[in-house]
């Protein structure tokens, strides 16, 4: 009997390839994933407004809440 090229019974008719694609297949899925978030048409800057009266202005024409961000150093 030999060592190279056997397979079990069980295995009687399935392609031994198969798995390989399938993993494969699996890890491009993985990958393309888990960087296809990056880029895109997301914004990187943000434009805080300092001024009140302006920032109130803008959301209520935006339809949009107002954050507050409360800063401090120490």
């Amino acid at each position: 009997m030999s060592v190279t090229g056997a397979r079990p019974a069980a295995w009687a008719g399935r392609r031994p390839g198969i798995a390989r694609a399938l993993l494969t297949a699996l890890i491009v899925a993985l990958v393309l994933s888990f960087t296809g978030g990056c880029g895109g048409s997301v914004p990187t800057k943000v434009l805080f407004l300092q001024d009140w009266e302006a920032a109130k202005e803008r959301a209520a024409s935006e339809n949009k809440p107002i954050m507050i961000n409360f800063y401090s150093d120490t």
